[in-house]
């Protein structure tokens, strides 16, 4: 499993959403440097499909939510970049008995080994981001609602797994019908 997120920014007209709805974190809209973003975490198996993802505030870490986000997940590693080089995530190779493939942050103290081959298979996330981020919906947040954003994300993920999946989809040729038959 590759682990990472990304930054999506908010669109002026993808806030306001009714006050009953909830504040704007609670809708996952987070005020950064930036301006108005929404985090998109993303956890991918070792095809780049996704198997996993949650909507956060843009100005929020990525750290302190990945435990609930792959809870229940089953995988041998557990593979992610520098930003997750936490105690969070370190105890998930006792609690969920998988290999973490994370580079140690330069400042600690005691450097622990990681597997680097394995590390190169991070990719499939980034690529898996660059497919999302090519609707237009996605890269620039529209959706006010935090129900209506990740429907979005869920049918460009299905589009994407039967574009590239030649095992969910195939062309099945009909042939022609002999000469002589009527059957409709």
């Amino acid at each position: 499993m590759m682990v990472d997120g990304t930054i999506i920014h908010v669109h002026q007209d993808g806030t306001g959403a009714r006050k009953t709805r909830g504040t704007p974190e609670t809708q996952g809209i987070g005020h950064s440097r930036g301006g108005r973003t929404t985090k998109l975490l993303a956890a991918t198996d070792e095809n780049g499909q996704l198997i996993s993802y949650m909507i956060l505030p843009g100005n929020s870490g990525e750290s302190p939510s990945l435990p609930d986000m792959i809870e229940g997940i089953e995988a041998s590693a557990f593979i992610g970049d520098k930003a997750n080089d936490t105690g969070n995530i370190l105890k998930l190779e006792v609690s969920h008995k998988m290999e973490i493939v994370v580079p140690p942050k330069s400042n600690r103290k005691v450097q622990r080994p990681y597997d680097k081959e394995k590390y190169k298979t991070r990719h499939f996330v980034e690529n898996l981001f660059q497919r999302l981020k090519r609707f237009r919906r996605i890269a620039t947040r529209y959706d006010k609602t935090a129900a209506s954003f990740p429907a979005f994300i869920i049918l460009v993920a299905v589009y994407l797994v039967t574009k590239t999946s030649k095992s969910v989809l195939r062309y099945v040729e009909v042939t022609k019908r002999p000469k002589g038959s009527n059957d409709v």
